[in-house]
């Protein structure tokens, strides 16, 4: 999105992504998962979303409204999330109390910079070496999400394979097959998954 008068784009993040990258850089998940609802329902980060349902009783604009977030109340001038009142999952999230939903969430990557939950990019186009660890992390809680599931392979290159597609699903930088296959080997997580 440009912002008026200027050449500016903002750069989007899945929220999935972010909350990922934000856990891997930061090492603390839960103390991440706090501070992406408190600066949603504070108004610090602009999010969008690809469909909203709105709760009842509600009266904004919709998708990318910061009203969606602030279920707490406002004490002495400031707002106590009811961080129970906001249910989270992959890329959505669910107002528990009345309603309403937001499906395909998407962070506004600079705001996470400026609230120091991700590190400056200086402007580089090649993948950090904490976005392939992140990235690495995400392969990783994926397989062991599988292997949990019962899931089981043939061989390491199909599989590396079908974590490429679904990488690409909740990622803006995934991994490439090889690079996947790699990573497999060296965490040992084909054993996880593998038939024999």
């Amino acid at each position: 999105m440009a912002k008026a008068g200027g050449n500016t784009t903002t750069t989007w993040t899945r929220y999935s992504q972010a909350k990922a990258l934000a856990g891997e850089y930061l090492g603390d998940s839960k103390f991440v998962e706090r501070e992406l609802q408190r600066g949603l329902a504070a108004g610090e980060i602009p999010w969008r979303c690809v469909r909203f349902e709105a709760p009842e009783q509600y009266s904004g604009p919709g998708c990318g409204d910061q009203e969606f977030w602030k279920l707490g109340a406002v004490r002495s001038g400031r707002l106590i999330l009811n961080m129970r009142g906001i249910r989270t999952e992959g890329d959505s999230a669910t107002r528990m109390i009345d309603g309403g939903a937001a499906y395909g969430i998407d962070l506004d990557r600079a705001a996470l910079v400026r609230l120091k939950l991700l590190p400056a990019d200086n402007g580089a186009e090649t993948t950090s070496p904490l976005q392939r660890q992140a990235g690495k992390s995400l392969i990783e809680a994926e397989v062991r999400r599988r292997a949990a599931a019962g899931e089981h392979w043939d061989s390491i290159t199909e599989l590396s394979e079908s974590l490429r597609e679904w990488m690409e699903t909740v990622s803006d930088r995934p991994l490439k097959a090889r690079s996947i296959e790699n990573c497999l080997r060296e965490k040992d997580l084909w054993s996880l998954l593998s038939k024999k």
